[in-house]
């Protein structure tokens, strides 16, 4: 280093300058301690691309903005402090570069504005959000799974019954709880800063499903018992049956291909639907399943049964 005032010359130093890295949401989730499932790298840049919103609402407040995207591979965080003007919409495409960070266990990617190495933009919409991932209750007993497959991502709970109470914060963030066989779990409404939110009541105490994204809200140690489902809106809570549909059946060599229009789940719709495919060897059953937790964010669902017609006839239901 040169400049001038004495002396001429600094001594000899090494400088390593250590660029923004362009990675995938599953990447970053790669780099948690699998002891303590927090992430091993927060001062690295790192930047994700075409990433879609998939909140509907923000969670924070003031020149604070917390919304989760998700790429093809995961999900996490988006955390920006210092603009209180950016407020996303549900499906939104953004491009992002900041630090990782970790707030009551959930992984964020966070960016302060005043740093010039960290940005965000918004490069488009999409009304096709990722397909949720139909999701059980007891799962939060693997930590594995839920770290690195299922926490950050749109999720949904079928057939579940709320413990008590059916309405929503009257004003402030708040919880309902539901419960089926599979345990009972935690759902999150953002009411602070969602109004349509508010003091809401659900229709019935059983819900077909559930959707949101999968969080955490316990600081310090990781808990399984730290998970909750964020819901932005009130349309993600499904207490009426679906309609009935009808397959179409095609066959690819010995393969048999269902196809239904499926319910779609995107910025503009309200709720999604999880599907099962049963098969029987006479009509009037037994039926048993073949696939659950069928999930899809287009207006077609399909199954594929392979080898189905070197076997005895099937009939199925959907």
């Amino acid at each position: 280093v040169t400049g001038g005032a004495a002396p001429a010359a600094s001594t000899s130093v090494a400088l390593t300058v250590s660029p923004a890295r362009a990675v995938s949401i599953a990447y970053i989730r790669s780099l948690e301690d699998t002891t303590t499932w927090q992430v091993t790298d927060t001062t690295g840049i790192y930047t994700i691309s075409n990433a879609v919103v998939t909140m509907y609402t923000n969670v924070t407040s003031g020149v604070t903005a917390s919304y989760y995207i998700q790429d093809a591979t995961g999900g996490l965080d988006l955390f920006v402090t210092g603009d209180a003007s950016f407020r996303p919409q549900m499906g939104d495409i953004v491009n992002v570069s900041g630090t990782l960070s970790s707030y009551n266990n959930s992984i964020e990617l966070l960016i302060d504005t005043s740093n010039p190495y960290e940005f965000y933009y918004n490069v488009g919409h999409t009304n096709v959000l990722p397909a949720p991932y139909v999701c059980s209750l007891d799962l939060t007993n693997n930590a594995g799974l839920m770290e690195t497959n299922i926490e950050g991502k749109i999720c949904t709970f079928t057939n579940v019954g709320f413990t008590a109470g059916l309405t929503t914060p009257a004003s402030a963030n708040g919880s309902l709880y539901v419960t089926n066989a599979s345990g009972s779990f935690q759902i999150y409404f953002p009411a602070g800063t969602d109004l349509a939110l508010r003091n809401q009541t659900i229709p019935s105490r059983f819900a077909w499903t559930i959707t949101g994204v999968m969080a955490q809200y316990k600081s310090g140690a990781y808990a399984s018992t730290g998970y909750e489902l964020y819901v932005t809106r009130m349309g993600d809570i499904v207490t009426t049956p679906p309609a009935a549909v009808t397959a179409t059946e095609t066959r690819s060599g010995n393969d048999v291909v269902l196809t239904w229009p499926a319910v779609p789940y995107t910025p503009a719709t309200l709720g999604a639907y999880a599907y099962s495919m049963l098969a029987a060897t006479d009509v009037n059953g037994p039926y048993l399943p073949l696939a659950t937790g069928l999930a899809f964010n287009t207006t077609n669902g399909t199954y594929t049964d392979v080898n189905a017609l070197l076997g005895t006839k099937k009939f199925y239901r959907i």
